[in-house]
C-alpha cells in the first residue's frame, strides 16, 4: 500500500491541500492514518476517492450530490439512492413534458 503525505496526494489529484483537509472535515473522505510524527498518511483508496470527488465537481455536481454518489460508489445504500434518483428523474420528465403542452 502506497502511503502519501497530504501534499503528495493533493498534487496527484490536482487540488490544494486545504481542499483535502476540508473534504476530510466534512466527511467526504475518512480521516487518514497518521505517521509516528503525526503527519497524515493517505493511501491509494483515499486518492481514488479524492479523484471521484474532484471529477464530480468538475462535472458541476454539488458536494451533496457527490456525497450521495459516494454511498453508491462505496456499495452501501444503493436502493435508497436509486429511489431518490428515480423520483428526481420523474420530476424532471414532468417538467420537460409540461414545457411542450
Amino acid at each position: 500500500m502506497n502511503q502519501m503525505r497530504i501534499s503528495e496526494v493533493a498534487d496527484r489529484v490536482g487540488i490544494p491541500t486545504s481542499t483535502v483537509r476540508y473534504y476530510e472535515r466534512v466527511g467526504l473522505i475518512p480521516g487518514p492514518a497518521r505517521t509516528a510524527s503525526g503527519y497524515r498518511a493517505y493511501d491509494d483508496a483515499a486518492e481514488a476517492r479524492l479523484l471521484f470527488i474532484t471529477r464530480g465537481k468538475r462535472l458541476g455536481l454539488t458536494l451533496d450530490a457527490v456525497r450521495d454518489l459516494m454511498v453508491v460508489w462505496d456499495g452501501t445504500n444503493c436502493s435508497a439512492t436509486q429511489v431518490r434518483m428515480a423520483s428526481s428523474s420523474r420530476r424532471s420528465e414532468r417538467t420537460f413534458s409540461g414545457a411542450f403542452t
